[in-house]
């Protein structure tokens, strides 16, 4: 049941609504080469963040003590005004702990909540760290789930998927995140928000393709 910021007037889809589908999306702008690190010049490794393989591939594993990736700032999408990531996540421990997973400080981010998330999306109707609010999404536990988040400035359309599924479809709130001070983008956070877990398959694009979700019905929370 997602919750929008202060606005109250967002419409988000709820995953129980039958918009069950896949992204139309390419992610080819920025792939993150997990493989490759730390020596392939794309991002830095924190504290005990390490490489390992599984039989899927090379993940990062995070031990939510101060890991961190640390891309640093991508020139080539801070004038977008679309963008859209990717990220696949397994915790460690199915304990619902809040996980800042994907963070540009004031532009774009991804949190895990116990077993929901929050997409945040910097925007002139709410507050950027509260984030828009998905629960009941079966992210409590340590099986690999794939998130994307989509968002267009112009359209002023925000839209998350999980599994393939659209969760969160918002299109009445004035989005702004362009522009302003730059952080650089980091796969875990500091401030008792680190992740703990294994993650794969980061990638950013700057041209979103939304999915049809044929009106399906929703349910608000004040």
């Amino acid at each position: 049941t997602p919750t929008a910021p202060d606005s109250g007037t967002s419409t988000p889809t709820a995953p129980d609504s039958g918009t069950s589908t896949s992204s139309l999306m390419v992610f080819d702008d920025f792939v993150l080469d997990i493989a490759g690190l730390p020596h392939n010049g794309q991002a830095e490794l924190r504290d005990d963040a390490q490489i390992i393989n599984t039989v899927d591939g090379p993940t990062v594993h995070l031990d939510g003590h101060k890991d961190q990736v640390k891309i640093g700032r991508l020139h080539q999408f801070e004038n977008s005004d679309q963008l859209a990531f990717k990220v696949e996540f397994a915790r460690d421990e199915a304990d619902g702990d809040a996980q800042r997973l994907v963070w540009n400080k004031g532009h774009v981010g991804l949190t895990l909540v116990g077993d929901g998330l929050k997409a945040h999306v910097k925007n002139n109707d709410g507050k950027f760290h509260e984030g828009f609010h998905v629960e009941n999404l079966g992210l409590n536990d340590t099986e690999t789930h794939e998130i994307i988040l989509m968002v267009d400035e112009v359209e002023d359309r925000l839209q998350v998927l999980v599994d393939g599924e659209v969760v969160l479809d918002v299109t009445d709130v004035d989005f702004d995140f362009t522009g302003g001070r730059e952080w650089g983008w980091d796969i875990g956070f500091s401030n008792n928000r680190y992740a703990d877990g294994n993650l794969s398959g980061f990638a950013i694009d700057d041209e979103v393709q939304f999915v049809d979700t044929m009106g399906g019905s929703v349910d608000m929370l004040a």
